[in-house]
């Protein structure tokens, strides 16, 4: 932007540029990692009819999610334009500042997308345990996050204006962005684990659903009058709880399935004494 003078355009290329640098990185990362496992591994081929199927098999939900969170992210500037040139402004700012502390709630999802399928493998009835200790994990990182990013907001407006206005939309916006970051960083273990667990369409079919949902909210707040950026925040701290609530039953539901799966495995490996040996009885 500055020693090139491609202004807004060179923050576009450098995006991409980083983009391409990234792929190419990950590529020598599993080059190496090909290598140690001592097996042919191709960086680049065209997958069976087989493998074609079961990579769709994740990737259509996954895509279907990702533009249900981007159509999320989109109906926000949406709703806040239509409040006014001061409402827009404070809700980039706001917006900036809790897409800055998301990737932390993200590195939940991460860790348990990562972890839980070996600890299902290993016993079924332990999936429950890391669900909780993911909960209490990200209540804390929720509180701390959502804590930072509102009075990141109220406490420091200076760093991101100097026009009152915006400044005093900012900081009656700064409790719904807080509880926005809790509820989003709470509910990012729990996307986790379904994705672990493979639920893909069911987390499809609730990104779809509660994305139309707000896009309507949305639509219906703006337009009545005295609806302000706080309004709009605070439905999105509505919809990142309802994606927590309706998260945690699917969830709870699998481990339900996994109690009982195991408990007729052992059942089918230990004998029923009764009838095997009722004389000792």
């Amino acid at each position: 932007m500055g020693s090139l003078g491609l202004g807004t355009a060179g923050a576009a290329w450098g995006t991409t540029a980083s983009l391409y640098v990234n792929g190419l990185t990950l590529l020598a990362m599993w080059h190496v990692k090909a290598r140690k496992l001592g097996k042919p591994t191709p960086l680049f081929t065209l997958p069976s009819r087989a493998e074609l199927q079961r990579l769709l098999s994740f990737i259509v939900p996954m895509l279907v999610a990702l533009c249900s969170r981007v159509s999320m992210g989109l109906s926000i500037t949406i709703g806040a334009t239509a409040l006014g040139t001061v409402a827009l402004a404070a809700n980039q700012v706001v917006e900036s500042v809790y897409w800055l502390f998301c990737p932390i709630g993200e590195a939940i999802s991460l860790c348990m997308q990562t972890y839980l399928p070996s600890v299902l493998a290993a016993r079924r009835r332990a999936g429950a345990q890391m669900r909780r200790r993911c909960e209490r994990a990200s209540t804390c990182a929720g509180l701390v996050a959502g804590a930072a990013a509102g009075l990141s907001v109220v406490v420091r407006p200076g760093l991101f204006t100097t026009c009152g206005a915006v400044a005093g939309s900012m900081a009656r916006a700064a409790p719904a962005l807080a509880a926005a970051i809790f509820t989003f960083t709470r509910m990012c273990g729990l996307e986790g684990s379904m994705i672990a667990r493979k639920q893909m369409k069911q987390l499809a079919l609730s990104h779809a659903t509660l994305a139309l949902v707000l896009i309507a909210a949305l639509r219906r707040a703006t337009r009545t009058a005295g609806c302000g950026l706080q309004h709009v925040w605070g439905i999105i701290v509505l919809l990142n709880a309802a994606r927590t609530l309706l998260f945690r039953q699917v969830v709870r539901r699998a481990e339900v399935a996994e109690t009982l799966d195991e408990a007729a495995g052992i059942a089918q490996v230990v004998p029923n004494i009764a009838e095997t040996h009722p004389h000792m009885l």
